[in-house]
């Protein structure tokens, strides 16, 4: 998930920490775990994930 993440949709993380960013990757996989992480890997299905913005 972290080398999707990080990879393929790093702009969500334009503006953030070092630290603030993997914060953001552990929550987003701690979420995403019980669906797309399956027999030892992780499968990406990109119609499930979602991301919700909160302006500060």
């Amino acid at each position: 998930m972290n080398i999707w993440l990080t990879g393929l949709a790093d702009d969500l993380f334009s503006g953030l920490s070092i630290q603030e960013k993997k914060d953001a990757i552990h929550k987003i996989e701690a979420e995403a775990r019980k669906e797309l992480f399956k027999d030892g890997a992780w499968y990406i299905d990109y119609k499930r994930l979602r991301v919700k913005a909160i302006k500060l």
